[in-house]
């Protein structure tokens, strides 16, 4: 197998790793519909995502607020990783209905989670006389030339998530990037456990591929919640990035801590994973996910998943299109801004919590 070929596979597990927010096959069923165990007490914990304060709060969380007609003629092109990811997919959906609201033209490619692809895919778009190209880079160093040679043409680039940290130097030839949050993510998920548990062990699931954005916020995870008190006995790597997956690590944190009082999952599939291993071992934990997506959501309903958050897949769809925008019309934009989660969902919240559906359709109309 080539070098390429076994990149390309490791990339295809990182994607559909949800490390962006996105939703996996849940190996279980409908999400939360097999569960009736609660573990969550009545209301949920409490969390202001608003109290966090740290590196991260000292971003700015959007770019200038655009001049529709300052730019009369542009194009936008969007390469999706992994088309037809739920998560992904609200981001793309949002960032067509900017387009069209500021008055552009979008041009969307799906990446297919291959190295090759993406590089394809963005060379296409500046045949295509893309003015902006946003994209979640697979791999920088072989993105490189592309994105140089789209410098040397005027194109903006702006990226998704290219560091962990804001603080980490943007590779050549982006203009700026959009992160999603992770230390915000990673403090809000603590908080929310020393909320359900204070002072308790507890457990974390990461994923078994080291895909950067994860390690950092599970790192950040530990960092948070032993800052608040919480005792982090433990850690289980999911292997499969499902469901099943989640369920096989949380039965080894159950098996190895029978004090165990909570697990935080890297995301919302292996939080239920992890609440299906609870019921069968007869064990009443609290259990906190992250993305917000149908599995999470559907877990707080049932009472089986103690709190998630939603990911702005829909203001980072926005915002990547308005920078762009912003950088077209002659405004000078940050390096990064960060668009950190945007609802805590708990038991008291959920209802009040509009879908990812729902924030594109009143973003739909408002460009009517």
């Amino acid at each position: 197998m080539s070098q390429v070929s076994r990149r390309n596979m490791k990339f295809r597990k990182v994607y559909t790793a949800l490390a962006l927010g996105a939703a996996s096959t849940l190996a279980l069923g409908i999400p939360g519909a097999a569960f009736s165990a609660p573990t969550a007490a009545p209301g949920g914990p409490s969390v202001a995502l608003s109290e966090y304060k740290g590196v991260e709060a000292a971003l700015p969380t959007h770019y200038a607020e655009p001049k529709p007609g300052a730019v009369k003629s542009f194009t936008i092109g969007f390469m999706n990783p992994s088309g037809g990811n739920q998560n992904l997919q609200a981001v793309q959906d949002a960032a067509q209905a900017e387009t069209k609201r500021l008055g552009g033209r979008f041009i969307a490619k799906n990446d297919n989670v291959d190295i090759n692809t993406q590089l394809n895919n963005f060379k296409q778009l500046l045949v295509q006389g893309a003015d902006a190209i946003l994209l979640y880079p697979l791999d920088p160093k072989a993105l490189g030339p592309a994105i140089k040679q789209a410098k040397e043409k005027g194109v903006v680039v702006i990226g998704y998530d290219v560091t962990n940290q804001a603080s980490d130097a943007l590779p050549e030839g982006y203009v700026s990037q959009v992160m999603q949050g992770r230390d915000w993510q990673a403090w809000s998920m603590a908080k929310a456990m020393a909320s359900a548990k204070p002072g308790g062990q507890i457990g974390l699931i990461g994923f078994a591929v080291p895909v950067p954005g994860i390690e950092y916020l599970v790192q950040r995870v530990k960092y948070w919640s032993e800052q608040m008190g919480l005792k982090v006995v433990g850690r289980q790597d999911n292997r499969e990035d499902s469901a099943a997956g989640g369920k096989v690590a949380a039965t080894a944190l159950l098996g190895a801590n029978p004090q165990l009082a909570g697990i935080i999952a890297y995301n919302d599939p292996s939080a239920a994973g992890a609440a299906a291993a609870a019921r069968i071992a007869g064990r009443h934990i609290s259990i906190v996910g992250m993305n917000g997506d149908d599995f999470g959501v559907q877990g707080v309903k049932k009472g089986t998943i103690t709190a998630t958050f939603q990911n702005d897949a829909v203001g980072q769809g926005v915002q990547g299109v308005i920078g762009a925008y912003d950088v077209l019309a002659g405004i000078k934009v940050p390096k990064a801004i960060v668009r950190p989660p945007s609802a805590a969902i708990t038991a008291s919240t959920v209802k009040g919590v509009k879908s990812w559906s729902q924030q594109l359709a009143e973003l739909e109309r408002s460009g009517d």
